[in-house]
């Protein structure tokens, strides 16, 4: 599931770091008591192929925390600096 609003590495990064990233939140989340998702369909820039580019997003809350702002507070290697 790709989160909205937020670029974390994708799972063939060369260094690794995607799979870090992965096992770290699958840690958290099995530790959960309550998880909520709220899936949101993307849509494709202008000139974009709708078919190619649309795929669906997700708000996650684990135990009343927005997994986002989690995230972000305590592992921001898992998020992409461009």
């Amino acid at each position: 599931m790709r989160l909205r609003n937020i670029d974390t590495w994708e799972l063939n990064n060369p260094d690794g770091s995607g799979i870090v990233a992965r096992n770290g939140l699958n840690e958290y989340l099995r530790a959960a008591n309550e998880i909520i998702i709220q899936t949101f369909k993307t849509r494709a820039g202008a000139g974009e192929d709708l078919m190619t580019f649309i795929r669906y997003v997700a708000d996650i809350w684990v135990d009343g925390v927005f997994l986002t702002d989690w995230i972000k507070q305590n592992h921001p290697e898992y998020i992409k600096q461009i």
